[in-house]
């Protein structure tokens, strides 16, 4: 199928402008129709500048250029790139070969790690849900899952002593992930490669596995980390009324392959809103942004609230953030928002609830993505700033597939019409309704009680951000950052001790005159986590 012509992208212009017309509440008459078809243009042009590669960590300096240039055509005048550091992994060289087969076309994984194994056993594993030492000195063959953390997967195989990994893409195309470690300054990459192959290769391995055959195989990465620079974008609409206060509506602009469904095609809906509401403003400011990085691991969502801690936390009405809209073999399509009884009404009220297949809650989300939220709005939801996220799973995700005809314009013209919709009726329950901590969130409240050269100590106070009950099952973390966020000098762990929460203490020899960041991150896994920053 491709993707239908201009007399239907106007048809669902016209949908838009109809749906919005009546939207009341506002003598400057209705909102522009364009939206929907500035969107499809958006589309059209982000996907033709994106490379071969896709729009890759570290690469993305001229697709974000695009994206400001068709915020400022949609009518925004405020519009800014914020670059920052990040580190970026790639493989120079990389091989691998079954005994008896030969070579196999291959996708190393990124942050995976590298090495050189020859002739190691193969052994199936599955999804690894658990340590199976029997994996040790082998290589893994992995099965690839839309729900199943691939982190979580590589931690397991790690742990089970496995030398090596191989995942099954469940395509006849390969897939691209990451493997996020980030456990130090000089460990971000993990210790063994692991690389995905088409699902007729890991058939063929596991047909021999079947009858018994001892598979025998070659695998090498030669891996490195460097450092790059990413950019994140943010086209701002002042409100009306309350300027101070801030509903950010988010997409990230990086992306495995051509990634028209994940996520150009939020992208594109950005510059749509902007047209709608650069002259029909909400009483809160709007910012939409494009986040860099996203695929590793949300460090551009991550980069941007860092910036504005702690204001963020009270300066941020919520967050919605927009994944995977409308592919053209959709699966399941899930709204997840916290708070029901405030975020729930308007996405109802603007039809969102309608063109999505089920609501969730992030603990819902978490259960379901393997103790994860895998979009940029975890990071809103850890700092307890409300909201809710789009996201369509379908089966050519993180491959080649997704390319420039998977989108499905009936259903992203939905879409558009019960975003636009959706935003206009949050308007109307007023920022401080929609400021209610989300029952996910941990709020942390850390002390210094100790510094000197040599190291800081201190004392965490943890509550749950909604009904301030203390929680004392979490586990909590403590890092520190270089001034700019972008390099972990030390970490460890805080100790719960009943009647005083948590306490941490962390060795590092700290220069004088030099700024740094604390980070504290709180999880009870599939259920809560909160985040807290300190600067010093």
């Amino acid at each position: 199928m491709t993707p239908r012509g201009s007399s239907r992208r106007w048809a669902a212009a016209v949908a838009v402008a109809s749906a919005l017309a009546g939207c009341g509440g506002d003598d400057r008459g209705p909102p522009p129709a364009a939206d929907v078809d500035a969107a499809l243009a958006a589309l059209g042009r982000l996907l033709a500048a994106t490379p071969p590669a896709g729009r890759t960590p570290g690469s993305n300096e001229a697709i974000a250029q695009l994206v400001r240039d068709q915020f400022i055509e949609a009518g925004v005048a405020d519009v800014t790139i914020e670059p920052f550091s990040i580190p970026v992994s790639a493989s120079a060289n990389h091989h691998l070969a079954v005994t008896g087969a030969g070579a196999l076309d291959h996708e190393v994984n990124v942050f995976g790690g590298d090495g050189a194994v020859v002739a190691a056993p193969v052994i199936d594993l599955g999804l690894a849900k658990a340590v199976q030492p029997e994996a040790a000195g082998k290589i893994a063959l992995l099965d690839f899952s839309l729900t199943r953390s691939l982190r979580t997967q590589y931690r397991n195989i790690v742990a089970s002593g496995a030398v090596g990994a191989i995942i099954d893409a469940k395509l006849d195309v390969l897939r691209q992930r990451n493997v996020w470690q980030l456990a130090s300054a000089d460990q971000i990459e993990g210790p063994i490669p692991i690389v995905t192959v088409a699902q007729a290769d890991a058939a063929a391995i596991r047909a021999q596995l079947a009858a018994g055959t001892d598979v025998q195989v070659d695998l090498a990465t030669d891996a490195a980390v460097a450092p790059r620079t990413a950019y994140n974008v943010i086209a701002r609409i002042p409100g009306t009324t309350q300027p101070e206060r801030t509903l950010v509506i988010n997409g990230h602009l990086d992306s495995w392959f051509t990634g028209a469904a994940d996520d150009a095609q939020a992208i594109a809906a950005l510059v749509g809103l902007a047209r709608t509401f650069h002259d029909q403003p909400l009483p809160f400011t709007l910012e939409l942004v494009a986040f860099d990085c996203e695929e590793t691991f949300s460090l551009g969502s991550n980069n941007y609230l860092m910036r504005r801690m702690p204001a963020a936390r009270d300066s941020l009405v919520g967050a919605i953030s927009l994944e995977m809209l409308a592919p053209k073999h959709r699966e399941l399509s899930i709204v997840t928002l916290d708070d029901k009884a405030t975020w729930l009404p308007p996405a109802r009220a603007g039809g969102l609830t309608d063109v999505f297949d089920i609501t969730f809650t992030p603990s819902d989300l978490m259960t379901a993505f393997d103790g994860e939220v895998p979009s940029d709005q975890g990071n809103f939801w850890q700092l307890g700033i409300p909201g809710l996220l789009v996201v369509t799973s379908y089966d050519e995700y993180h491959s080649s597939l997704d390319g420039p005809d998977n989108t499905d314009v009936e259903r992203y013209g939905q879409v558009l019409t019960a975003l636009a919709q959706t935003v206009r009726e949050l308007g109307k329950v007023g920022a401080e309704a929609l400021s209610v901590r989300p029952t996910s969130s941990i709020r942390l409240e850390p002390a210094i009680t100790s510094q000197t050269a040599q190291g800081v100590a201190g004392t965490i106070a943890a509550s749950n951000a909604r009904s301030a009950q203390p929680v004392d099952n979490a586990v909590v973390t403590v890092t520190v950052y270089n001034e700019s966020y972008d390099a972990i000098l030390a970490s460890a762990a805080a100790t719960f001790v009943a009647g005083a929460g948590y306490t941490f203490a962390i060795d590092h020899a700290f220069v004088a005159g030099t700024s740094y960041v604390l980070s504290f991150d709180a999880v009870i896994p599939g259920q809560a986590a909160g985040r807290a920053v300190l600067r010093f």
